[in-house]
């Protein structure tokens, strides 16, 4: 196997030692720049981490059958345009954006990275890694070294850091599309739509950013995602798919339709969104492509995961006691 894989994984994974310390650094100049409260600040803190957790189940087993090297590659691509957005941000609401889609990215690179590194050079894994990993704190120790002297001697700001960052990862992006990594597995078609329509509703997080400022209301969003998904998807698509006496597509209908009615006749009668055409198509889709993706691989996981996603980012709590209504309704 091409020792390139080796040497761009190190490249790339010293540009996120480079953003994670630059992060640090750049958070108490963020906070006086923006007037932020210790609250918002702590949730600056949070965010980077709050989206690694998010996304690195969902990638982990798709780059198996799809292929670590396009997953890693689309991470790259996530990272330097969340690099970009927070580098330019003017705002504050900007600049937390750009720090989780910084996170996503991060977190699919570093992962995917690893193991195709463990992949290509099983005998030589734990040589190479702890390679990568120097080099992860070599960036960590140059970052906020490098950003002091950029501020001090040339007026540069803490956006230099993410800068830094940027070019280092689109610099080396060329170089990780020509390097060869191993096949990935078929059958991945399912896995990955499902994933995708559980992200589907990411822009109403990234817009609302600051509902979050409520720590009761946000952890019971949190506790909810972690525990509704396994009991909607356990009965909807474990149980009442295949406890029907009709063929599969009947079945697939009809435990769609009721997936759809329990909203607006459990939670609709508080929430004002649940009782939207718009909700309505929503689940459609969801509760479609969920059941055949329970059909076609056999197994829960994919469905728990994207319900996972779309309690995360559609705010559901925060709908459900209208503290977010959708503005076209």
């Amino acid at each position: 196997m091409d020792k390139r894989l080796v040497w761009v994984s190190a490249g790339l994974i010293f540009c996120l030692g480079v953003e994670s310390a630059g992060l640090q650094l750049a958070l108490l100049r963020v906070s006086t720049e923006f007037r932020l409260s210790p609250m918002m600040m702590g949730t600056f803190a949070t965010v980077q981490y709050a989206a690694m957790l998010i996304v690195q189940p969902i990638f982990g087993v798709v780059s198996d059958k799809l292929g670590k090297k396009r997953i890693a590659s689309g991470g790259v691509f996530v990272f330097i345009i969340g690099c970009l957005i927070a580098s330019i941000a003017g705002a504050p609401l900007t600049f937390m954006a750009g720090v989780f889609v910084v996170g996503v990215g991060f977190s699919v690179v570093e992962s995917m990275l690893s193991a195709a590194v463990t992949d290509a050079f099983p005998s030589k894994a734990e040589q190479y890694i702890n390679l990568t990993q120097s080099l992860f704190c070599a960036g960590a120790m140059l970052s906020p070294i490098i950003t002091n002297w950029l501020i001090t001697e040339f007026g540069f700001t803490w956006r230099a850091a993410f800068v830094m960052a940027d070019c280092g990862a689109a610099a080396l992006a060329p170089f990780l599309l020509t390097t060869p990594f191993a096949k990935p597995l078929r059958g991945a078609l399912w896995p990955i739509l499902c994933c995708v329509v559980g992200l589907i509703p990411l822009p109403i997080l990234l817009m609302n950013l600051h509902l979050l400022r409520s720590p009761g209301v946000t952890a019971l969003w949190l506790l909810f995602a972690l525990i509704n998904p396994f009991f909607e998807e356990i009965y909807w698509r474990g149980y009442l798919l295949f406890a029907l006496p009709f063929p599969k597509w009947l079945a697939v209908a009809y435990s769609t339709a009721l997936f759809i009615a329990s909203h607006p006749l459990m939670w609709g009668v508080f929430s004002i969104a649940n009782r939207s055409l718009m909700t309505w198509a929503s689940l459609a889709l969801m509760g479609v492509v969920w059941s055949l993706t329970r059909l076609r691989t056999d197994n829960l996981r994919w469905c728990v995961l994207s319900h996972f996603a779309v309690d995360i980012c559609n705010l559901s709590v925060f709908v459900f006691l209208n503290l977010y209504v959708p503005p076209v309704m």
